[in-house]
């Protein structure tokens, strides 16, 4: 049976409240009056004003687990800085009520101490939406420096269409004016970057680069001279302005320079060139990744060992003088087990070392006489728990590679 409907009369809805007040206040006594009837009206009606929407900023990434994640990824450890986190949170919240000047100074601030993709998206998001050009280039160089294939940076220049994907990647050639650290031109490791020194002006010439995310990486920076007349001044520092090197001695003319160092993961560098002694030209700048490490890296502390099976024979290196790998096993059964460090190096001088279950020290391999020398170590070790062991270098300047074994006796 078909269902019934029944119409009813619409209700008409009644007509507010309003409650008279005698005419004869007069003067203030009467604005009181009307604003005291407004305010019943609303009472009755159960309005209260609409607070005003910000509609979010497309692009901005809010979300302070993407922060936590690349940081992890970028530096091989959590983000325990609370403040950092903080910045991002309340920078988030101000975009939310459309105040975007202070929310771009609050990522600025926490960019000294998570520089990750993110929140250099999010600068690039807020300078175009402030529409300072400039710096949303720049801050979208700096994403696109630590990662190369960033979507939201990507995808974002897609949305903005004026500013193209070639300006907002690293710079491959010098733009003027780039003469202090405010100004430097951001380029990335394993790229080449052509530079010019010009005459008569005292030129110098700032670039800036992050290193490679963890694990810790040898990094070697070239800088060919093409000018058969220009002698290279060059100086390398951080974000802290703390010098890690710079040029030494009287170069020749058109000589090249080259120099390698291991710095930490994610960290900010600056390099300076210019001409000694006036002499001016063209220059080719080269900074690359070794990938020196090895396969159980990120392993520099015993909060981050690698476990090994007993029996198992790894081979692994030790980079440079402040490289340490940490390892861990967990016997079945109770005894003594014995570890066999053979250095396939002729300038590695190992140190091996034993920690117990509490992580407390157990006792040291004896010294490695030279260069070259393998270690053999014995401990007792109670089933079920675990042990961990360091592999360290000796002297300053020592490194290789090894192999390690573990085993029940």
């Amino acid at each position: 049976m078909p269902s019934t409907y029944y119409r009813t009369k619409p209700k008409r809805r009644k007509a507010p409240v309003v409650i008279q007040l005698p005419i004869l206040l007069g003067g203030a006594a009467a604005v009181l009056a009307l604003v005291a009837g407004a305010a019943v009206v609303l009472w009755l009606h159960g309005r209260r004003p609409a607070a005003a929407k910000i509609d979010p900023l497309a692009g901005y990434i809010t979300d302070v687990t993407v922060l936590e994640h690349e940081y992890a990824t970028a530096h091989g450890k959590l983000l325990n800085d609370a403040e950092a986190k903080q910045l991002f949170q309340r920078a988030a919240e101000l975009v939310r009520h459309g105040d975007f000047t202070p929310a771009s100074g609050l990522l600025e601030t926490a960019s000294k101490t998570a520089a990750v993709p993110v929140v250099f998206n999010d600068l690039g998001v807020l300078y175009a939406k402030l529409e300072d050009r400039s710096r949303s280039v720049n801050a979208f160089r700096e994403a696109l420096a630590r990662d190369a294939n960033y979507q939201p940076v990507l995808q974002n220049l897609v949305r903005l269409r004026d500013i193209t994907e070639d300006e907002a990647r690293p710079v491959t050639r010098e733009i003027e004016p780039n003469s202090t650290n405010s100004t430097a031109n951001v380029i990335a490791v394993g790229t080449k970057v052509e530079g010019e020194i010009a005459a008569g002006l005292d030129d110098v010439d700032v670039f800036k680069f992050p290193s490679p995310p963890s694990p810790r990486d040898v990094l070697v920076l070239d800088i060919a001279a093409r000018s058969p007349d220009l002698i290279l001044g060059w100086n390398i520092y951080d974000d802290s302005s703390n010098q890690v090197a710079r040029v030494s001695g009287q170069p020749k003319p058109g000589s090249p320079m080259h120099f390698s160092f291991a710095p930490p993961p994610n960290t900010t560098f600056y390099l300076s060139v210019w001409g000694m002694d006036q002499t001016a030209g063209g220059y080719l700048i080269s900074v690359k990744a070794l990938k020196a490490f090895d396969a159980y890296e990120p392993n520099d502390d015993i909060f981050h060992s690698q476990p090994i099976a007993l029996g198992q024979t790894i081979q692994a290196n030790i980079m440079d003088g402040e490289d340490q790998d940490f390892y861990s096993f967990q016997p079945e059964n109770s005894g003594a087990v014995d570890i066999a460090l053979e250095n396939l190096s002729p300038t590695l001088v190992p140190g091996l070392t034993a920690f117990g279950p509490d992580q407390r020290t157990l006792g040291f391999a004896p010294d490695a006489k030279r260069a070259g020398a393998s270690l053999r170590y014995s401990i007792a070790v109670e089933g079920g728990k675990k042990y961990y062991l360091q592999v360290w270098p000796v002297l300053e300047r020592s490194s290789g590679e090894y192999t390690l074994r573990v085993e029940m006796r």
